[in-house]
């Protein structure tokens, strides 16, 4: 092992990895199977393998110098795994790579460095599980012995191995490995072939930074890549551009509807992700859990999409307060035109019953009388008028600021309702295999 541990540090210390070279491999095609309880291993040729099953898929190489496993699964299932390594391999396993913490990829790490195994991965993969264990989210666990910051590169059974650092993507620690002599790539938990991506926004995931990282691995594949993505199924550099494709328009999608002020609630009722659902929801990430998790990481990191949403919350408080003042204030006009015509009419009342029952006083008293009556009478409209008046006023204010309001409700501020052409997170055995 000490062997094995000085040829690994001296040849990182000076290895500067290289994204150039690449040779043929056997095709896909033509690859054999084998399977172990849920596990199948597929041969992509010149010593390497991919294991598909619970958790994140595993590829490992072969030869004279060890095998070097990417990837442990979960604890469950790590021992058969093994076993299906050593069908295949005469040596042991010297390296293993966990591309990021997740239990999915790195619960069966145990199992392997019972076995001899030394772990390899980032620098916060380390720091992460061992967050974990001292916060019990889960039991001891073999933590990397070697970590690494941005890029490594190993020479081990005649591959030339590059482990690259993609930030902030699935994970903050997430590496993907590429065989340039055998032309494959595992892309730890960066890609969910044909299915809606887990991003661990909690554990510094992002989906600009999940873009990025498929960006990447798209660039340095050809037609010809055998592409071991961290979910799904053994796949291409189409599938690769699909997946950006698709996160790229669903990220937009959600963006349009938080421009337009709408909230989470909101937009899950309206599920602009339809059309995708059908191909790509899965018991892994649903429409639903997809949209939250876009939502949740547009509000971390695009501040206009945020201050659509939380601006248009202030608004419909302003435009609610304006509607009650309105329902007031009319009524409050509508009580004092009532009292005013009310007194008034007890004024009438008591001038007419003064000229109808008559009095001792003569003619000339009675013809004062009707004078006084007119005089209420007219007195009566004109405070009748100047009421209406009053109460169309208060009413025309009040319109006005709701209209304002509303204006504000459906335009937008300047900042909030551009859009230019420059812009363009179940159960725990879920948990577990992400």
């Amino acid at each position: 092992m000490t062997k094995f541990l000085a040829a690994f540090l001296i040849s990182t210390a000076f290895a500067t990895p290289s994204l150039t070279l690449a040779h043929d491999h056997m095709s896909n095609d033509h690859a054999s199977h084998a399977h172990q309880g849920a596990s199948i291993r597929t041969d992509l040729g010149e010593g390497l393998y991919m294991i598909k099953g619970q958790g994140g898929n595993i590829l490992f190489s072969t030869g004279e110098d060890g095998t070097f496993v990417i990837d442990t699964q979960l604890a469950d299932t790590a021992a058969g795994n093994l076993a299906l390594i050593n069908e295949v391999s005469d040596t042991p396993v010297v390296f293993v790579l966990n591309t990021h913490y997740r239990q999915g990829h790195t619960g069966g790490n145990e199992i392997f460095v019972s076995n001899g195994a030394t772990i390899i991965a980032h620098e916060n993969v380390r720091s992460r599980l061992l967050t974990e264990v001292e916060n019990g989210k889960r039991e001891q666990t073999a933590l990397p012995v070697i970590t690494f910051s941005e890029a490594k590169t190993l020479y081990w059974n005649n591959q030339q191995i590059e482990i690259t650092h993609l930030p902030n993507a699935h994970t903050d620690g997430d590496a993907m490995v590429r065989f340039p002599n055998a032309n494959v790539i595992h892309t730890g938990g960066t890609l969910f072939s044909g299915q809606y991506p887990f991003i661990a926004l909690e554990a510094g995931g992002t989906v600009s930074g999940t873009v990025a990282a498929l960006k990447k691995i798209s660039d340095i594949s050809d037609a010809d890549t055998q592409i071991v993505p961290g979910h799904g199924a053994l796949s291409t550099k189409r599938d690769v551009e699909e997946a950006i494709e698709m996160l790229e328009e669903s990220s937009s999608l959600i963006r349009a509807e938080m421009m337009e002020g709408h909230d989470l609630k909101d937009i899950l009722d309206k599920n602009p992700l339809a059309p995708y659902d059908a191909k790509y929801s899965s018991h892994l990430v649903s429409t639903e859990k997809m949209t939250t998790q876009l939502f949740n990481d547009l509000m971390a990191t695009d501040e206009r999409a945020k201050r659509a949403v939380e601006g248009n919350k202030t608004l419909i408080d302003k435009a609610q307060d304006a509607t009650q003042d309105a329902v007031a204030v009319t009524k409050d006009a509508a009580v004092a035109t009532k009292e005013a015509a009310e007194d008034l009419a007890s004024d009438a009342a008591t001038v007419i019953k003064d000229l109808t029952d008559g009095n001792d006083e003569t003619p000339e008293v009675n013809g004062s009388l009707m004078d006084k009556a007119q005089e209420v009478t007219q007195g009566a409209v004109a405070a009748t008028k100047d009421a209406a008046v009053a109460t169309k006023e208060a009413a025309e204010d009040l319109a006005s600021d709701a209209v304002t309001a509303v204006k504000d409700l459906t335009n937008g501020d300047d900042e909030a309702s551009e859009t230019t052409e420059e812009e363009t997170t179940e159960e725990q055995p879920m948990q577990n295999a992400e």
